[in-house]
């Protein structure tokens, strides 16, 4: 489940630009944060953007560790891996689609999961929510 974040796009209009890369996801905020679109002038990427996408970047890290430490485990409801595209919006929501699958993140449950993920019992919770153990 690494994330691969490529690409800025315009939430405004149809602005896009897949040759920005993500590899130093600090270097690049630096420089697209609060940068006007080429096209209309609208704000390229916003702090609530980079905030969720940070959140979401941790959730998804603990959450491949958590399935490496289970063994056999899978997400509950589903045993497919599954390539999913993330979308935002300007005001940090998120939607994460898949094939079969999509998700709608605002960025209030962005920061719950994350603060479940970092609680002192939050990863144990979260297996036994989320991962089924296929022995």
């Amino acid at each position: 489940m690494e994330p691969t974040i490529q690409g800025i796009k315009c939430d405004a209009c149809d602005y896009r630009d897949d040759s920005i890369t993500w590899d130093d996801f600090d270097k690049t905020t630096r420089e697209w944060l609060n940068k006007p679109c080429p096209k209309c002038g609208a704000n390229l990427l916003t702090q609530e953007d980079v905030d969720s996408t940070r959140r979401l970047i941790f959730v998804m890290s603990e959450i491949e560790t958590l399935m490496a430490e289970t063994p056999n485990a899978t997400f509950t409801g589903g045993d497919e891996e599954e390539t999913l595209q993330v979308e935002s919006d300007g005001t940090g929501n998120k939607t994460m689609k898949g094939k079969n699958i999509e998700f709608n993140f605002t960025p209030e449950m962005l920061i719950q999961l994350e603060t479940i993920l970092k609680a002192p019992t939050g990863r144990e919770m979260f297996k036994q929510l989320f991962l089924s153990n296929n022995n």
